[in-house]
């Protein structure tokens, strides 16, 4: 024998739960407050005179750097733009690792650039450097098939670690 299915929804007048006439009487006034608040704010969205658009405090400046066009070595400028440097951070490498073997790495994979590997200090059993790329080419660089597995490479984060100290001093 299946169970009867009722259609039957609760409405605002079903009871759901009984409640002793203390409660009853504080929900009836708890639903009238929110229904005179609702009706307040309904007649507040029909005057647009109430709305107060927020704006951010501080104003963004217009950049006041102008960035050259011209072509260098050209009649209109004798000048030429210094190379861009983008800096990565290399961690998880085997400890023994010298910076000689980084730079070699490094030009594999960018055989044109100039590129600098600076040790850092170890925090474990691992070897960490600091990386000097050319900013047009960092893509190529942190692509993870270039790096053997579990090694890792990220944008450095300025302050984060220091170089390491030469010892013997």
């Amino acid at each position: 024998m299946e169970p009867e299915c009722r259609s039957e929804r609760p409405t605002p007048t079903t009871p759901i739960a009984v409640l002793p006439p203390p409660l009853l009487e504080l929900v009836n006034k708890d639903v009238s407050s929110l229904e005179h608040n609702n009706k307040q704010m309904n007649e507040a969205d029909a005057n647009d005179a109430s709305w107060t658009e927020v704006k951010n405090r501080r104003s963004r400046r217009a950049s006041n750097v102008t960035r050259g066009t011209a072509e260098p070595g050209s009649t209109a400028c004798a000048l030429s733009a210094a190379e861009r440097k983008s800096y990565l951070h290399l961690y998880y490498v085997q400890t023994g690792t010298t910076t000689e073997q980084v730079v070699a790495h490094l030009r594999k994979i960018c055989d044109n650039d100039t590129c600098s590997a600076e040790a850092l200090k170890s925090r474990g059993d691992y070897a960490s450097f600091k990386l000097t790329v050319p900013a047009k080419n960092r893509d190529k660089y942190m692509k993870p098939e270039h790096w053997a597995e579990d090694v890792h490479i990220k944008p450095w984060r300025s302050g984060f670690r220091k170089p390491q100290q030469e010892t013997g001093k």
